[in-house]
């Protein structure tokens, strides 16, 4: 993927005091199969080393990027924040304690590209 294309997909994590969790939700994204995405982590002002991860997990990879936020815990309001800050053709949400398959993103794409809509994945 070249740097200067505009990634097909934004992934939304939204996250509080869960960093444990968040690794693994994070690297599951990391070893995606289909590598054109951007992942955007919305931290609601964790206070568990998570402001640490992020910024040390963002500045060694550059399809990573977070903000911290504060909204007393109300999840929609970090995955709309997240949503207003996406410029890609779909967005993908993955909960901070939840992890992909490694293709999933792969066979979403799949879907996408012919036709737009929604895709929903157990």
């Amino acid at each position: 993927m070249s740097e200067k294309l505009t990634p097909f997909f934004t992934v939304i994590i939204t996250t509080y005091n869960r960093i444990d969790y968040l690794k693994e939700a994070v690297e599951s994204v990391i070893c995606q199969t289909f590598e054109s995405w951007i992942l955007h982590v919305v931290d609601n002002s964790s206070s568990d080393g998570t402001q640490q991860f992020l910024e040390d997990l963002s500045r060694d990879n550059a399809k990573i990027k977070f903000s911290t936020i504060n909204n007393n815990g109300i999840i929609a309001s970090s995955r709309n924040f997240g949503i207003k800050n996406a410029c890609t053709r779909a967005i993908s949400f993955l909960d901070d304690d939840d992890i992909w398959y490694r293709c999933k993103l792969e066979n979403d794409y799949k879907i996408l590209s012919k036709r737009e809509g929604i895709v929903y994945s157990k």
